[in-house]
């Protein structure tokens, strides 16, 4: 696990996406409000997964390709916004036949977090407040696990 110490004062973001996924809340000013939680652990999981540790003791999973899918820069967006082509299959190149990793996070400031994958874009400021928003908690994530390996338990023993 890597444990980085972050400054308590965060910025707010200058001009969020109308378009990010999910809805972020606004105050009545239209800004995001002041996010008083930032993250404290990074740690790569098994499965394509990353664990975010945040400063109020919330720990949140994310999958690789729901951080890459919601690419916070301009030209992501824009993808995001184009119909989809019908009858049509993505030409993909050599590099995005590998699995996705997570090459780097580099910390922006002491609001968002610059994700460069192995593939793909790179070019993502992911705000503290968006990766808040993405991810699951990991009790959520853990109760899921646990619920999905009852009922095959069950059929073992022949209930």
């Amino acid at each position: 696990m890597v444990s980085v110490g972050w400054n308590r004062t965060i910025q707010r973001s200058s001009s969020p996406s109308d378009e990010a996924k999910p809805e972020l809340s606004r105050d009545e000013a239209g800004e995001f409000p002041f996010m008083d939680v930032y993250p404290v652990g990074l740690e790569r999981l098994p499965g394509e997964r990353l664990r975010i540790t945040w400063s109020d003791g919330q720990r949140r999973v994310y999958r690789y390709r729901e951080l890459q899918e919601n690419c916070p820069c301009a030209s992501c967006r824009e993808k995001r916004r184009q119909p989809p082509t019908a009858g049509q299959l993505p030409v993909l190149r050599p590099e995005e036949t590998q699995p996705l990793e997570i090459q780097r996070m580099e910390p922006v400031g002491n609001y968002a977090y610059h994700i460069i994958f192995n593939h793909g874009c790179g070019m993502g400021i992911y705000s503290f407040e968006l990766l808040r928003a993405l991810g699951e908690p990991e009790a959520t994530r853990s109760n899921e696990y646990r619920s999905a390996a009852e009922p095959n338990h069950r059929e073992s023993n022949g209930e």
